[in-house]
């Protein structure tokens, strides 16, 4: 029997894609534009597309449109040049697809709208459903200590775009 590995793509990311209100997600949504990891600090930041002047504001100001319309209840986020990580619970309005596309649709359009630069993220996203307390516990720490991983901070209390659940 031939082993069938799925596709690859942003295709493959929906297929087996369960959406559940009340369940917890974790999500990473990509920039287009992606930094060298061999890149200096300031030429990450420089490069970083998700932390140029403005674009935070605009990234969380949709969030806070999602969390004040009920369609999820934010838990942890970091957000780093060029990529976004989220933990939140998805509430009962939507489902995960519908919401992840109003977020990247604001977001995008806002942001070409301030800077003049189109397509803002990858199209789709990776999610992992969590499923019990230590996972939520370990995932949130590696929100947490994301930028301090990848060298951008020595102390995680200096980032400016992330939680501080714990």
């Amino acid at each position: 029997m031939a082993i069938i590995l799925p596709p690859i793509g942003s295709q493959a990311l929906r297929k087996g894609r369960v959406s559940e209100a009340g369940s917890l997600y974790f999500i990473t949504k990509n920039a287009r534009e992606r930094i060298n990891k061999d890149w200096s600090v300031e030429e990450k930041m420089r490069n970083g597309t998700l932390v140029q002047e403005g674009v935070p504001e605009i990234i969380f100001k949709s969030l806070a449109w999602l969390q004040e319309k009920q369609l999820i209840i934010l838990i942890a986020y970091c957000l780093m040049p060029d990529h976004l990580h989220l933990l939140f619970q998805l509430g009962e309005k939507d489902n995960l697809a519908s919401v992840m596309k109003r977020f990247g649709s604001f977001t995008g359009l806002e942001v070409a709208r301030k800077t003049g630069k189109g397509n803002l993220w990858v199209e789709g996203y990776y999610d992992h459903v969590l499923r019990t307390e230590d996972e939520i516990s370990s995932i949130t720490t590696y929100i947490e200590n994301n930028p301090l991983r990848a060298g951008l901070v020595e102390n995680v209390e200096d980032w400016l775009w992330l939680s501080r659940v714990g």
